[in-house]
C-alpha cells in the first residue's frame, strides 16, 4: 500500500478528474518504477493491474469494475493509452500519452497574474519564477513522483530495457533455426510470436532452457517429416506451436523401413525369388515340378 499520493490539483481540475482518478493517475505516472514492461509492435506499455490498483489504493478503490471503468476514461480524456491483453482480456496495459507527461508540470499563478496584470514588473521577478518552473520540470523528470523515485529509477530501467532486448534477439536467433527445420514457411512473424509465448508457457510448466526447447522442436519436425505424417508438410508453424503438436503420437514406422536383408551363407537360404520351397527352407530343385 502506498503511505502517500500526490494529487495535481491544477490538473485535475484542467482535466476534469475527481479525486480518486487523480490518485490513480499519480499511479499510473510512477508505473515505470514498478510495473512490468510489455513490447507491443516497437511501443513499450506497462502490465498495471487492477487489483495491483486496489492493493495500492485502498482509501479510494474497492472493486476491480471501478478501476477498469477509470481505465478507459482516462484513455478517452487523451491522458494513458490503455489495451487490453491475455486470453480473457484481463491483462490490462498502459502507456502514458504525450498529454498525460505533463502530470508533473507547475504553472506558477503569481507568475501568471504579473504577466497579465504588470508585464513591465522588473525581470528579477519573471527571471525567478522561471528558474522555479525549470528546477520543477527538471526535478520531474529526474524524480517523476517524489523523493523516493530517483535516479536509480532510470537506470535500472534502462538497464532492464536492455536485457529485454537482448533476451528478444536470443528468441529471434532460435526461432530461425526452429523456422529452418523443414516445416512450411509461411506467417514468419506469427509465428514468432507464438515461438515466444509458448516457450514461456511450456518453460513454466517443464523448465526448460531455450537451447534445449528449440532442439526438442528442431528433432520432433525431423522425425515427423521422415515418417510422412499425414498433412504434417502443410501444418502451418503456428498452429503446431499454439497446438503443442510435438507432443502428439507418432505415426507407425512403415513396415519392414528399418530391416535390412539377413545375410547367410547357406547356399538354399531364401533369396526372395522361390515358390512353394522358400517357407519349407528346402532346395527348389528337389520339389516336384508339378509343386512349384
Amino acid at each position: 500500500m502506498r503511505y502517500s499520493t500526490y494529487i495535481n490539483n491544477q490538473k485535475c481540475l484542467d482535466w476534469g478528474l475527481n479525486a480518486n482518478q487523480g490518485a490513480l493517475f499519480d499511479l499510473l505516472n510512477q508505473s515505470v518504477s514498478w510495473a512490468s514492461e510489455v513490447v507491443i509492435e516497437g511501443v513499450v506499455y506497462y502490465w498495471v493491474s487492477r487489483h495491483k490498483v486496489i492493493e495500492e489504493l485502498p482509501l479510494f478503490y474497492k472493486t476491480a469494475d471501478t478501476v477498469y471503468r477509470h481505465f478507459v476514461e482516462l484513455n478517452d480524456k487523451g491522458l494513458i493509452v490503455y489495451l487490453k491483453q491475455g486470453k480473457h482480456g484481463d491483462k490490462d496495459l498502459i502507456r502514458l500519452t504525450d498529454k498525460g507527461k505533463t502530470w508533473n508540470e507547475f504553472k506558477s499563478d503569481l507568475s501568471r497574474d504579473n504577466s497579465e496584470i504588470n508585464p513591465s514588473l522588473p525581470n528579477e521577478l519573471g527571471n525567478e519564477s522561471e528558474i522555479t518552473r525549470k528546477q520543477i520540470r527538471d526535478n520531474s523528470e529526474i524524480n517523476p513522483t517524489d523523493k523516493y523515485i530517483n535516479n536509480k529509477n532510470t537506470k535500472d530501467h534502462i538497464k532492464k530495457t536492455s536485457q529485454k532486448k537482448t533476451a528478444l534477439l536470443d528468441f529471434e536467433l532460435h526461432f530461425e533455426k526452429f523456422w529452418s527445420a523443414g516445416m512450411r514457411k509461411v506467417g514468419k512473424e506469427q509465428a514468432l510470436k507464438k515461438f515466444k509465448s509458448v516457450y514461456e508457457s511450456y518453460n513454466a510448466e517443464y523448465p526448460t532452457s531455450l537451447e534445449d526447447f528449440t532442439q526438442m522442436l528442431i528433432d520432433d519436425v525431423a522425425k515427423r517429416l521422415r515418417l510422412k505424417q499425414f498433412g504434417f508438410d502443410n501444418l502451418h508453424p503456428s498452429t503446431y506451436l499454439n497446438n503443442w503438436r510435438w507432443l502428439d503420437d507418432y505415426p507407425q514406422e512403415p513396415a519392414g523401413q528399418n530391416m535390412g536383408k539377413i545375410q547367410s551363407d547357406d547356399e538354399f537360404a531364401d533369396n526372395g525369388t522361390w515358390g512353394v520351397g522358400r517357407k519349407l527352407n528346402i532346395d527348389p530343385s528337389l520339389i516336384p515340378e508339378y509343386l512349384r
